[in-house]
């Protein structure tokens, strides 16, 4: 492993500290003349060193924090003005409120499929890999069926889009080939299926596999989901990992909230049963439950 390697690999392995972040910058300026584009490694090095500095001060008060007010000039202009040279084109793609960057490195992206698919080679090829979000995948599964190895970037997934006036839908074919057949999501913790009507056959295929192996957000709202379908997730592999969980919308009733209520044990933290059929008993045996919040209005 190289130096720069080895220095990267330190950041990965211990995100909360600013030393091997700082050991970075200045390889970058030691480097920077023989690096591709000398220009962009020493403004990365400078943005670096500006962001760790100001990460000293954030636990402040606003009062005292204005004292600092020329860091945060500068990293504005930075992020402002040398969006191609920290990005290259997926810079050009990208809004402020899309990216965020920590200490000097992209820790989280949000974009839709289409952009995904436009940038997934320079999205590969920051390092430390972000937190990668991903949305408007179901109108997009042809075009990603054909770069399918690239889903293990993502790190969460949103079928739908805000643009969109009407959901996509997915068949129980389509959820088994998609999240469990053949794609690799290794790194999806985030599923958000709302509005796709999979139904019971759905869960039954989604839940009923290893293929997922790091989820723990999983949002099945509005989904023709019920208490059959209930039961299947219980007893599911994927149930013992979930920590947030939403089927509001849903045709549940008490039965399906005794089957909840009565389920093994689980990483659930939050459970969102809004807009079911679930009643005043289903109600009362869901906030028996020790270690759950529960939202049912």
């Amino acid at each position: 492993m190289d130096d720069e390697a080895a220095i990267l690999s330190a950041i990965a392995a211990h995100p909360e500290e600013n030393t091997p972040r700082l050991a970075y910058a200045d390889w970058l300026d030691d480097h920077a003349a023989h690096l591709p584009d000398p220009d962009s490694a020493r403004i990365r090095a400078e943005l670096i060193r500006v962001q760790c500095e100001i990460n000293k001060y954030e636990h402040l008060p606003s009062t005292e924090q204005q004292g600092y007010v020329d860091l945060y000039r500068r990293q504005d202009a930075i992020l402002t003005r040398h969006r191609r040279d920290l990005l290259g084109s997926l810079g050009d793609d990208l809004t402020p409120l899309e990216l965020i960057f920590d200490r000097g490195f992209v820790t989280e992206l949000k974009l839709d499929a289409e952009r995904f698919l436009k940038h997934a080679g320079a999205i590969a090829a920051l390092k430390p890999l972000p937190a990668v979000r991903v949305s408007d995948v179901a109108r997009w599964l042809d075009e990603l069926s054909a770069h399918s190895h690239r889903l293990a970037l993502v790190s969460a997934a949103h079928m739908q889009s805000e643009r969109r006036p009407e959901p996509s839908t997915l068949s129980p074919a389509e959820v088994w080939s998609v999240f469990v057949e053949c794609w690799p999501w290794d790194r999806l913790r985030s599923l958000n299926l709302e509005g796709c009507q999979i139904g019971d056959e759905g869960v039954q295929r989604l839940a009923g596999s290893e293929a997922l192996p790091l989820l723990t957000i999983l949002d099945l709202s509005g989904n023709e989901i019920s208490d059959a379908g209930v039961r299947l997730l219980v007893n599911s592999p994927l149930w013992p990992r979930l920590r947030y969980l939403v089927l509001g919308a849903n045709p549940i009733s008490d039965d399906g909230a005794f089957a909840l209520a009565d389920a093994p044990p689980t990483a659930i933290q939050n459970l969102n049963l809004k807009r079911t059929g679930i009643d005043t008993a289903g109600r009362n045996r869901l906030l028996g439950r020790e270690g759950w919040k529960v939202d049912l209005f």
